[in-house]
């Protein structure tokens, strides 16, 4: 792993433990850019790729973001407010209930 990479994991995932909003810009997979603020809930690695699960303030609902297209990281200062339909255990119920359908 790359030091760049690896320096990205560590600050995604002290936001995450920390609870602390992160603005960051992320390439999509057809190349389309995007500007996002989120609330980090966990980091994944599956598939050879580590992801970033979070809640999406632009979108109003749960994104899973891969790591290597994150760019531009900036943690905000202040912890954001943990609310019910928008913590880690929620998305995890809607991943098993498409998993069952």
């Amino acid at each position: 792993m790359k030091a760049a990479e690896r320096t990205r994991l560590d600050l995604l995932h002290a936001a995450c433990v920390e609870r602390r909003r992160v603005s960051m810009a992320y390439v999509k997979e057809h190349g389309e850019a995007s500007s996002r603020i989120v609330r980090p809930l966990g980091l994944y690695f599956w598939s050879g790729v580590w992801t970033l699960v979070a809640w999406c303030e632009m979108r109003g609902d749960f994104r899973v973001f891969r790591v290597d297209r994150i760019s531009d990281e900036v943690v905000e200062a202040g912890t954001f407010p943990v609310k019910r339909g928008q913590r880690l255990k929620d998305f995890l119920k809607t991943v098993r209930v498409e998993k069952l359908e």
